[in-house]
């Protein structure tokens, strides 16, 4: 059984101070009713008006009461919603700035979509010192989403969103064919789970492979660095139409077999009618 929590002192204090005033107030108001005297009936009369004194005086204090109460009430709920208040404007600014959000990097990188993860993989290249050039999004890439520079040369970049499905080889046969087309000596593979015989084929071909687990943990150095645009892209990222750059909007299928069903449809529809599922 949950224990009753205890007050913080207050409440007791204000109800000590209204009881007080209620018997001041009532012994106030019985004197001068009776004249100051000591009520003696002496009479029918006299003993009538003694109990009218009694009875205004029951009725003062238990009005009296309620009023007090109520406004201990009111100062106790205006107390509570500034709490409230206070609690609401500090999770949200933790919540803003990334921090305190309770999500993993992990769980943060399952939430992207397919474009919004390609964006992050440009964005942690940027921060370790590439040019980024990128090549996917909804037109065809040709087996590369983003070809990434530096002073030692250029490196073609895959990025596979999918889930919990493993790369096996074939992605990576498409990659170094592209790779090949392209004049591209080096190259990375990137997804959630890669098979064993895919990174033994890819590293016979001087491609990289990185899944899930290296993939947060270079997240997360990146991150240490106070890198704003990668906590954006992995944060803050915003639905952006991989064919046009425009922004997307949630809609809701009003026909067809999907009816009632959420997607991203592009803000520029009918011009471009890309959409993204919720």
């Amino acid at each position: 059984m949950a224990r009753r929590r205890k007050g913080n002192g207050w409440d007791e204090i204000i109800r000590g101070i209204g009881a007080l005033v209620l018997v001041g107030v009532g012994l106030i108001l019985f004197n001068s009713r009776m004249g100051g005297k000591p009520n003696v009936p002496s009479s029918g009369t006299n003993f009538l008006g003694s109990v009218l004194a009694v009875a205004i005086m029951l009725a003062t204090l238990a009005v009296g009461a309620a009023g007090i109460f109520y406004l201990w009430k009111i100062l106790a709920g205006h107390l509570h919603r500034e709490k409230s208040h206070a609690r609401s404007v500090s999770h949200q600014a933790h919540h803003e700035d990334g921090e305190s959000t309770g999500f993993s990097v992990s769980e943060k990188l399952d939430a992207l979509d397919w474009f919004q993860l390609e964006k992050l993989v440009g964005t942690l290249f940027e921060a370790s010192g590439y040019r980024t050039e990128h090549r996917g999004g909804a037109n065809p890439d040709g087996g590369i989403d983003l070809v990434v520079e530096n002073v030692e040369g250029r490196v073609a970049v895959q990025c596979k969103h999918w889930g919990k499905w493993k790369c096996g080889v074939s992605v990576v046969r498409e990659l170094m064919g592209s790779m090949l087309h392209e004049g591209i000596a080096q190259g990375y593979l990137i997804a959630t789970e890669i098979t064993p015989d895919a990174k033994e084929l890819a590293a016979q071909h001087s491609i990289g492979t990185i899944d899930r687990e290296e993939l947060s943990r270079w997240v997360e150095d990146v991150l240490a660095t106070e890198n704003p645009d990668v906590r954006n892209a992995l944060e803050k990222p915003e639905k952006i139409c991989p064919k046009c750059g425009s922004k997307m909007i949630q809609r809701t299928a009003k026909r067809g077999k999907n009816t009632g069903a959420t997607f991203w449809g592009c803000s520029r529809y009918p011009s471009c009618n890309q959409v993204l599922r919720s």
